[in-house]
């Protein structure tokens, strides 16, 4: 089932975007 796959992809993928935002955030606080 597609629609399956698809909710499993964005449940593993939108954390993982979150934390890499994140780490960014903080380097790019740490730089200036």
């Amino acid at each position: 089932d597609l629609g399956s796959t698809a909710d499993v992809v964005i449940f593993i993928v939108l954390p993982l975007i979150c934390i890499i935002l994140y780490f960014v955030w903080r380097n790019y606080k740490k730089k200036r």
